[in-house]
Parts: structure tokens; C-alpha cells; sequence
């Protein structure tokens, strides 16, 4: 299969943590294998809810050998390796692309506000320079509300055709379906990605590349149902829609997203450790946690319990 296609379902992957903050490979294994076994093409490792700035190069680099050693299929995965530094994104890069990923995932350096496109566009091409891999696959990042820099058509574009086979596609995280299906529109042969769980069935129908999103750790086969049926024609893929919608724009969006994701998940397995984040992230509120259990009362959604028990006994 090739990840880097289009029609694709890819799960932003949560980190999970031990109690101390490192990284706890056995459960990472496990959501990445349900989420996979579940109508899942692929994983997106440490991308904005794996909470990647919080986590150093080398421990970043772990993660993933880790994971690949584990059994997960290399080629099932894309990294997130975006940072400030070019050279340390160089770094992530190259060792990822090495280890046979599908592809990275790079958001533009995000500390400088107000850059042009053509410092963007510069800090892209030492990219490929100094990463050297004739293997190397690059989606761009758009994230402009998370990142504070964005990435416009224009450097999409210009990057794809002065380098058509190492910036394949990008993933938008906007929100903005206008956008994004512009962006389709005026980008052939460029993959497009949404980050937002509840406009898969519009990007596909509008000839997208599929969704690289972190409500795919919830609900895999929903996504799957969307994905097999875009035109939304069937009861079922119907009713799929309704629930990712509510669970994604109407609950997941209200809250911090990564904080959310492992409170649940502490709340279905009774494992506290879920709960674990690197600073600055800290564990959503009393009303925020309320607010949450109600919204998946009202859509009576609940994970699927055999994948619960597992993860209750890591």
C-alpha cells in the first residue's frame, strides 16, 4: 500500500507517557495497532496532538525506532519533524526517512510571526539539502492558529514545482474547507490532506487526498465508514458523519484536543498514566471534563471494549 495516496484515513497519533513523562512505547504500540486494525491507512507520529515540541530530538528519534522495532510497519508511517531549527528538523528528517517512513510532516518554524514566503521557502530547500535522501517525501504543514505561520498556496506550489518529487502534498489544518478545496483545485497532481476530522467526506469529494487527524484515535471506523462512502449515500456512512461531526467540531474543538483524547482514554481504561503530559499541558478542568462526558452521552458513543480491556492491562 502506498501511504502517499490518495483516499487515505492516517491517525494523528497521541504520545502516551509514563508516569514521569517518557515515552511509553507499549501503549504507543497499541493505540497505533487498533487505529490500524480499525480502517486506519496509516500514523502520523509526533505531530501536533503527539505534543512533538515537547519532546527533544533524541528522544523523538527513540520514539520512532522504538516503534518501528515494535512491529509497526515503517512504511505506514509518517513523522512530524518540524522545529525552529532547521538543522534539527534536518535531523528528525533524515533519520526518519532512513528508517523508511512513508513520509514527513513539517510545519514551518514557529517562532519568528510575519515571515515572507521567501525565508519559508529558503528554510525548506536547506531542508532537502541537508537531509540528502533521495527517498525524502515532504508534506507541508499548515497550522497557521497552532504555529503562528502559515503556509500559503503560493509556497506550496512554487516548492512543488521546483521539487515535484520531494513536496508531495500538505495537510491543512485550518478548518477552512474553502481553502482547502481551493487549494485542491489549483494544486494538481498535490495531495491534500484535512486535520479536521469532520470534513473528510467534503475533501474527498472534492478530489483531496483523504485526513491526517487526531479523532482518529476515537473513532477509526467511523472514519472508515466516511472515507468508504464520501457521497454520504448510505445510512450508515450517514450516521457516521453525524457522530464524527459532533464528536469532532461540537466537542473535541470546544476543548484542548490532546487533553481531551487522554482524558478519555484514562476514563475507558482506569489508567491514570494516560493522563501524563509534558508541560505546558496540564489535564482539562471539572466543567471542561463534564462538558466532554456529556457530549459523548448525547451521541452514545462508546469505544470498542475488547480494545479498552487491552489497554487496561499494559
Amino acid at each position: 500500500m502506498q501511504l502517499l495516496d490518495a483516499n487515505k484515513v492516517i491517525t494523528a497519533i497521541l504520545t502516551p507517557q509514563s508516569g514521569d513523562g517518557g515515552i511509553d512505547g507499549k501503549r504507543l504500540k497499541a493505540l497505533s495497532t487498533w487505529t490500524l486494525t480499525n480502517g486506519c491507512d496509516g500514523i502520523a507520529l509526533f505531530g501536533t496532538t503527539g505534543e512533538a515540541s515537547s519532546f527533544s530530538v533524541e528522544e523523538r528519534k527513540l520514539g520512532l525506532s522504538q516503534l518501528i522495532d515494535d512491529g509497526i510497519d515503517p512504511s505506514r508511517l509518517i513523522v512530524g519533524t518540524g522545529c525552529p531549527s532547521v538543522m534539527d528538523t534536518a535531523e528528525l528528517s533524515k533519520h526518519a526517512t532512513c528508517m523508511g517512513v512513508a513520509g514527513i510532516l513539517v510545519i514551518p518554524p514557529y517562532f519568528f510571526k510575519g515571515v515572507e514566503d521567501t525565508g519559508l521557502r529558503n528554510y525548506y530547500v536547506r531542508l532537502v539539502e541537508l537531509v540528502d535522501e533521495p527517498a525524502l517525501k515532504v508534506l507541508l504543514y499548515h497550522f497557521p492558529e497552532m504555529a503562528g505561520v502559515g503556509v500559503s498556496l503560493e509556497l506550496a506550489r512554487d516548492l512543488h514545482e521546483a521539487l515535484p518529487g520531494v513536496f508531495v502534498g500538505i495537510k491543512d489544518s485550518s478548518g477552512n474547507l474553502d481553502a482547502i478545496i481551493n487549494a485542491i483545485d489549483k494544486l494538481p497532481n498535490f495531495l491534500v490532506f484535512t486535520g479536521d476530522d469532520d470534513l473528510l467526506a467534503a475533501v474527498l469529494r472534492a478530489g483531496g487526498a483523504g485526513s491526517i487527524s487526531a479523532g482518529a484515535n476515537l473513532f477509526p471506523s467511523l472514519l472508515h465508514v466516511i472515507r468508504s462512502d464520501p457521497e454520504l449515500k448510505t445510512e450508515e456512512a450517514k450516521a457516521a458523519q453525524r457522530i464524527v461531526s459532533t464528536l469532532w467540531s461540537e466537542t473535541l474543538l470546544k476543548l484542548p484536543v490532546t487533553e481531551a483524547l487522554k482524558e478519555l482514554f484514562a476514563l475507558a481504561t482506569g489508567n491514570q498514566e494516560w493522563l501524563s503530559m509534558r508541560p505546558p499541558l496540564v489535564r482539562i478542568n471539572d466543567a471542561q471534563r463534564k462538558r466532554l462526558l456529556s457530549q459523548l452521552e448525547r451521541t452514545e458513543f462508546t469505544l470498542d471494549p475488547e480494545f479498552i480491556s487491552e489497554l487496561a492491562d499494559i
